[in-house]
């Protein structure tokens, strides 16, 4: 996943307009960590956040 957003080009001041339209809310740890900057070191944290959910 982390991949494919950033062969997108995705970067941090896309993250509060994806945010919106997806509608999770600005303070959801993942929504958060989008809006830091070093996209790809966020990105690979909130994957993080999902293998510990397992």
């Amino acid at each position: 996943m982390r991949h494919h957003c950033i062969q997108a080009r995705a970067v941090a001041e896309d993250g509060p307009e994806s945010i919106r339209r997806a509608g999770p809310r600005p303070t959801h740890t993942p929504a958060v960590l989008i809006t830091r900057g070093r996209i790809n070191q966020q990105l690979g944290k909130i994957i993080g956040l999902a293998d510990g959910i397992s």
